[in-house]
């Protein structure tokens, strides 16, 4: 895959380069802008992982946050046209990269795929999926925008699921946990552990714990009202992964 950019025709050259099934070459000028949108990487990947050359970045909001420990070693972001993926082989990455943050990623020889209905990068290509950026690295690849934090949050309900919903951060309000999973803890043992959201109209959604979550051994809410989390994908499955525990208010009587 082959991305450049030319001075006087780079919105041309991004909707052309995107749009076509061969790749276009044209001459890269340093001083150009070449951000694109995180759509347009959406455009060219699929589930073989492929290596993104030419001074290609994009530019977005972080929606994800691994202070819970229920997200590790990887950050989502959008740029309000579609999310992505960054794997990062580092902890703590929220002090570092947090929610509402605005961060710019040089693509330059990373290596992208399609991972569950999400664009997912990383530094090197395997046969079926991508390494994460070692910490020394960090900075070779990410950094810092300055600008004022700003929170993405799509209000949605779980009919109103899809796969343009994927990787953002959602809240979700008037749903419950089934009533098998009440008395239960968010994950059993010492295992990743999926319990059963429901709504009014009977529509149910999995939400995925790992076993290192900060909130792992607390009880599930009984009552019902609003949870907030990434939403994710397996097998087909939306799953929804809680990443900032606050965001659980289901203090409501159950329906």
């Amino acid at each position: 895959m082959m991305f450049r950019v030319n001075r006087s025709l780079f919105v041309a050259m991004c909707v052309l380069l995107f749009g076509c099934d061969k790749a276009i070459v044209v001459e890269y000028v340093p001083s150009d802008s070449a951000i694109v949108s995180m759509a347009s990487l959406r455009e060219k990947v699929s589930t073989t992982p492929s290596e993104i050359t030419g001074d290609v970045y994009i530019e977005g909001r972080v929606v994800s946050s691994d202070d819970s420990w229920n997200i590790r070693n990887s950050i989502y972001i959008t740029d309000l046209t579609a999310t992505v993926e960054v794997r990062i082989d580092e902890k703590y990455l929220y002090k570092r990269f947090p929610c509402g943050s605005k961060i710019r990623v040089s693509c330059n020889s990373l290596n992208m795929y399609l991972s569950n209905g999400v664009t997912c990068i990383g530094l090197e290509r395997e046969k079926y999926w991508v390494t994460s950026i070692p910490n020394d690295k960090i900075s070779v690849y990410l950094e810092s925008v300055s600008a004022p934090l700003e929170i993405v949050c799509l209000n949605k309900t779980i009919d109103e699921l899809d796969v343009s919903s994927l990787g953002y951060f959602v809240q979700i309000s008037d749903v419950q946990f089934q009533a098998s999973d009440i008395g239960c803890y968010w994950t059993s043992g010492d295992v990743v552990t999926k319990r059963v959201l429901v709504d009014a109209s009977g529509d149910s959604l999995v939400v995925r714990t790992l076993p290192t979550a900060s909130f792992a051994l607390f009880r599930l809410p009984i009552g019902s009202g609003s949870i907030g989390g990434v939403l994710t994908s397996d097998d087909d499955e939306y799953q929804l992964i809680v990443t900032n525990y606050k965001k659980v208010k289901m203090n409501n009587g159950r329906f």
